[in-house]
């Protein structure tokens, strides 16, 4: 999701950065992603009875499209952040 070998850093002071600020981001867009299935549409049930996406891919989109297209989307995602 976040490509974080692309980025080729070895300097260690950067990647401890690095997976600090990944990290708050894995959790932003997990609880989006929960608060998305719970409250505007639920993740869809495969027919092998496992969900289409993770909590994680389903707020991952959700924060794109807030921040990307639909900017009203954005007040809902700052309302699921406030609770953190």
């Amino acid at each position: 999701g976040f490509n974080i070998e692309d980025t080729h850093l070895n300097n260690l002071d950067r990647i401890d950065k690095l997976v600090t600020v990944v990290s708050v981001g894995f959790m932003w867009a997990y609880k989006a992603g929960i608060y998305v299935h719970e409250n505007i549409k639920e993740i869809e049930i495969k027919a092998h009875k496992r969900k289409a996406h993770s909590f994680f891919k389903y707020g991952f989109w959700f924060i794109g499209n807030a921040l990307v297209v639909n900017i009203q989307k954005l007040n809902k995602f700052i309302y699921v952040l406030s609770d953190t």
